[in-house]
């Protein structure tokens, strides 16, 4: 049984002063919201600002949508889809403008992102930059930037090259063609070669320390 039945074009519920303007309470569903086209029933307005938003349901998905009247973000069973309406996880994000997700610290001594693998028996990626590009030099998968966009001191490239603006140095053994290297440079191949080379015009030497062997 309906409490209040509302059916009209232009309806406006006004609270007076600090009061409440629509309170519903009840058991079930206290509350139903029917659009009978496609658009979305309920819109939400600030009155000091002016600004609009859209609440509603397409399919199984619940939809907020920004002044536009745009779909926005969908909650579904799966997760929560931002610029698509079917994530294939708790977070999808899809844009074809600018970054896909920000995320901006602005108290000092904090971590801007933390990823955690919880379980105790974790063998996955506990980051796993992805793309459907092949290998290769046009694109990077990791850059870090310092000093508001202006400097690029670390860069891993989508051939899997590091490179750094500053020297970058690496604790432990550095192993090329094993992964268990035993000494600060290992080279493990069937025919292992180290090739030093100088640019055109200048000399170059290799010089061992007292007490080393070649």
């Amino acid at each position: 049984t309906n409490t209040l039945n509302v059916d009209a074009a232009q309806t406006q519920i006004t609270s007076l002063g600090t009061l409440t303007a629509l309170n519903v309470t009840g058991a079930g569903v206290p509350l139903a919201v029917t659009s009978s086209n496609n658009t979305l029933p309920l819109k939400l307005v600030r009155s000091d600002t002016s600004s609009t938003a859209y609440l509603g349901t397409v399919g199984n998905a619940l939809v907020l949508a920004p002044s536009s009247g745009t779909p926005g973000a969908y909650l579904t069973a799966t997760g929560l889809g931002i610029g698509t309406s079917s994530p294939s996880s708790p977070l999808t994000v899809y844009t074809s403008v600018g970054p896909a997700t920000q995320i901006t610290q602005t108290t000092a001594g904090e971590n801007a992102l933390r990823v955690i693998g919880s379980h105790a028996s974790f063998t996955g990626n506990v980051l796993q930059p992805w793309t459907v590009r092949a290998a290769g030099t046009a694109f990077d998968l990791i850059e870090c930037v310092t000093n508001n966009g202006s400097e690029v001191p670390f860069r891993v490239r989508g051939d899997g090259q590091v490179t750094s603006s500053g020297g970058a140095t690496f604790a432990g053994n550095v192993g090329i063609g094993t992964t268990a290297p035993t000494s600060l440079l290992h080279l493990s191949a069937n025919q292992p070669e180290l090739t030093l080379s100088w640019a055109a015009n200048y000399s170059g030497q290799i010089l061992f320390k007292e007490g080393t062997t070649l």
